[in-house]
């Protein structure tokens, strides 16, 4: 026999979690260009490592695995962000990013993110699904995506809106 109410209810991902400070590691990195303009990006992945649980709703929900991602443009204008995170996070500045180099970015990525933990102030932002709809002259509309009880169908993402401090690197295994 299953007691379903002895079981604890883990996040999967589509999930609000409360605005607090969390410990997140960075798991994954990714360098693109943007595909409107071609701005080098930078964009990585954080997983919450703690808490390993938090009330959601009256549950008690492990939360740690779920993941976030921030991005930072590789741009003239932008790039006092990434400054500002290799310093709390202690990576040299003293770097000159070849951008027009994947090779160089991914191992620059590797190297100085991957395994990163950090405190960090998330919260989560709701969003509307959205169906598209192909026209008969190719191009595509949106609308709104209802369930079969015509209520919307809401989502969620995570967000890192601010580092707070550097708590150390940690192996990650890919």
């Amino acid at each position: 026999m299953l007691d379903l109410s002895k079981t604890e209810v883990v996040a999967t991902g589509n999930i609000r979690i409360p605005r607090d400070i969390y410990k997140i590691t960075c798991i994954e990195g990714e360098f693109k260009k943007s595909y409107t303009k071609k701005t080098p990006i930078i964009t990585l992945t954080w997983e919450i490592f703690h808490p390993e649980k938090t009330k959601i709703g009256g549950l008690e929900v492990t939360i740690a695995g779920v993941r976030c991602r921030n991005s930072f443009f590789l741009t003239d204008k932008a790039i006092g962000r990434l400054v500002q995170f290799h310093n709390l996070m202690g990576i040299p500045n003293d770097v000159i990013l070849d951008t027009d180099s994947e090779e160089f970015m991914r191992q620059f990525i590797k190297d100085n993110y991957i395994g990163l933990q950090a405190e960090a102030i998330l919260s989560s932002s709701e969003y509307i699904q959205k169906r598209e709809i192909i026209q008969e002259d190719g191009s595509i509309v949106e609308e709104n995506l209802l369930d079969s009880d015509g209520k919307l169908v809401v989502s969620y993402t995570v967000e890192v809106d601010q580092f707070r401090k550097w708590l150390g690197k940690t192996e990650v295994l890919f």
